[in-house]
Parts: C-alpha cells; structure tokens; sequence
C-alpha cells in the first residue's frame, strides 16, 4: 500500500453523534490516526441504537449508525467527568496534530479543553468545533438539531408542493453537508499549518453550511429581495420536469427536458402521440405554461412502462431521464459496486457487512484506510501505554478506578 494522503496526522476526536464523526471518518479513510474519545458512563448517542440484551441494556458495539460513522478510527474510553481523564486527555492532544468537537457552547471550556487552553499546551494544534450557529453572535448559546436547522436556514421552506405548506426533509440532512464541509476547513488548515507552522481554530457553523448549499434562493434574495417558495418536483423555467409514475409498486422516473433538441427526443421516445402536436406544447414557454396538462399526457405514458425500460426509451433519445432509487437500488447499483463504493468490514460482534466507503478516489494512488469500527474502548491499552507512555500498574489503577472506563 502507498502512503495514504493523511498519513502521520493523529486526530484527538471528540465528536459525537453525526456531523463531527463524518468529517473524522473521511479523514480517518484517507489515513489520520483517529482516536475516539468516549465512554460508557455517558456513551455516544449513536451508539445507544436499537440493539439491545435481555436486560433492555443498549449493545453498545451494535449500532449500525455509530459503526457506519466510526470505522477506520481507534476508541479510547475516559470518563472525561474526572479530573485524572481531562489529564490524560490533554496528554493526548499534546501529541496530536488536531482536536475535533461538535459539543454545545461552553462544554468543552468547562473542561479547560478550549482552544485558547490548548494553544498554551501546544501552539500549531488545531481545533475544528462544529456547533448549530457557531461559536459567535447573539445566538452562539442555542442548541441546534438537524430539523430545526433546516427551518432556520430557509430550506423547509423549499421542500413541499406549490401551494402547500413547507415539508421537512427524512433525516438531518444538514448533519452530513456539516461534516463533509468541515473536511474542507480542516484540510485548508493542515495545509496552512504547513505552510506557516501555525495552528488554527475552525469555527463551523451547521446554519451557515446549510444556507450556503442554497445558492439560488440566497441569490433571489440579495439581487431580487424576492422570496420563491416550494417548487415540489417543478423547474422555474423547464418543462416537463419532475418525477413520473411508473408501472409497479412506488416506482417513478425521472425526467428533465430542457432544450428543444430533448423535447425533440421526447417527442421521437413517445412516437408523436396525438397530443404532442398540441399547440400549446409547441415551444418551451408555452409548455412551461401548461405544464400540469402536459405532466398528465406524459405520465399517461410513464404509468404503462416500468421504470428503467421507460429511462432506456427516452435515454436513446437523449432526454434526461433516470428511475428514482430506493436505498436497496443504490446499495446494488452497479456502477457504484463498480467503483468500489460499498466495502466489507468484518466487524467482531455483528459480522461482515457493507459500509459506504469515500466518495471520491485519489489517482493514481488511491488507497484508502478500510478498517472495522472500534468496540468501545479496545483501543484504550494501546493510546494510554504506547502513546502516552503509562505502565501497566498506572494502566490497571485508571481502569479499577473507571477513569479509563
């Protein structure tokens, strides 16, 4: 194997739960040496999962969220409510180039791991901290979760049918567009870091990461002062767009037609029915003017061919179009399996099974660190004894004494 792109940088990682721990994976895959900071007295919400023992008690090394979010690092358990933890902890960090968290304001102070603290320890470390609204600004204190930052940043009221009331999105979609964006601060500072020795603070925003992934409503805003609304599958200019159903349960395609040369295709996919003369449906602005009759004639069509014969018609005619995937269909699709998206992980308490690996190749030399998620805590003999220098007595006095625990 080459020497992966991250090799030689060791990460102190704090974060729990979502945004924090995607931006430590990737890093971890592209070869940082992570070291999960964690514990069973207040384990990471992600994972406390579904899996349970006889009891009723979370198993905590069988969440498939925490694990899909936690491969490629080490666990180091410490139980940072005692001071002999928060010790050990700074004794870490003295030897990592980069300290991660995404706790809420003043959590990491009241700890004296703040960034000002760690820089009297170690003046080139850098700190990324993710948190709602930032660190800054009158609103700095809120506690943030994914949903309610969707409403916050404008995007709910994107998401919905013309005419209805906003929808909220499945899941919290601003949690991973977080971690991935702090992936980007954090490489711009290692970069700087070496280019000037100096450290850095990362003040990460989740409200801000989300309203700078809506260019054009922003936009609309600063240029126009004008507000759009919820579009549901429309395009403010083309037409038809959107998603048709299709034969079959819950099947749907999807079509955009955006030139005349595609709404030549269409017409040639569709074999020039009756209708497609219409008029009404003889340049793009009428169309778009008419295009809930036109939706009907076209999903007329859509509803008597499966999806993906219906995505092979109109591709040969050059018409954008592709059946909407469920997670099954990603998860088998094979240009993703071509590329080596999905890898196996053998896992010593769930087994071998398939974690969405990066989502992007480094060429020629592409390798990538792929390794199971951490049981909590294996990790803890190895950081505290080799890392950090404890013998075997120091080692087994902080485990009897549930620092290490």
């Amino acid at each position: 194997m080459t020497e992966l792109a991250l090799e030689g940088v060791r990460v102190a990682d704090f974060s729990w739960v979502f945004a924090g721990p995607l931006c430590t994976r990737y890093l971890a895959s592209m070869g940082a040496e992570v070291i999960k900071i964690e514990s069973r007295r207040r384990p990471d919400g992600y994972r406390v999962g579904p899996a349970r023992d006889e009891s009723g008690a979370p198993l905590l090394n069988r969440a498939a969220n925490f694990n899909l979010l936690a491969y490629s690092k080490k666990s180091l358990s410490l139980d940072l409510s005692k001071p002999e933890a928060i010790a050990l902890a700074k004794r870490l960090i003295a030897i990592s180039d980069l300290v991660v968290e995404n706790f809420g304001a003043g959590f990491m102070e009241r700890m004296g791991l703040a960034y000002e603290d760690l820089k009297q320890m170690k003046p080139e470390i850098i700190m990324a901290s993710s948190s709602g609204l930032g660190r800054t600004g009158p609103e700095s204190h809120f506690v943030a979760y994914g949903q309610t930052l969707h409403a916050y940043s404008g995007l709910t009221s994107l998401t919905g049918y013309v005419g209805g009331p906003p929808r909220g999105l499945s899941g919290a979609f601003s949690d991973p567009l977080t971690g991935t964006v702090e992936v980007l601060g954090v490489l711009a500072a290692l970069y700087h870091r070496r280019m000037t020795g100096e450290g850095q603070y990362l003040d990460l925003s989740m409200a801000e990461a989300t309203v700078s992934h809506l260019p054009e409503a922003t936009l609309d805003y600063l240029v126009n002062e004008r507000t759009g609304g919820c579009l549901g599958n429309e395009d403010a200019v083309m037409a038809p767009h959107g998603v048709y159903r299709c034969k079959g349960e819950d099947a749907w395609v999807a079509i955009a037609v955006g030139t005349e040369a595609e709404w030549q295709g269409l017409c040639r996919a569709l074999e020039h029915p009756a209708w497609i003369r219409d008029p009404k449906f003889s340049e793009a602005t009428l169309r778009w003017q008419h295009r809930d009759e036109l939706d009907q004639h076209l999903e007329s069509w859509t509803r008597a061919r499966d999806r993906f014969q219906a995505m092979h018609v109109l591709q040969r005619e050059r018409v954008p179009a592709g059946p909407v995937f469920d997670a099954r269909d990603a998860v088998e699709d094979p240009q993703l399996r071509a590329r080596g998206f999905y890898v196996e992980l053998d896992h010593p308490e769930v087994g071998r099974k398939l974690y969405v690996g990066l989502p992007w190749k480094l060429s020629p030399d592409h390798d990538v660190r792929y390794e199971p998620p951490p049981l909590l805590g294996e990790h803890s003999a190895y950081v505290c004894k080799e890392l950090l220098g404890l013998s075997d007595a120091e080692f087994s006095y902080l485990v009897e004494a549930e620092v290490i625990y």
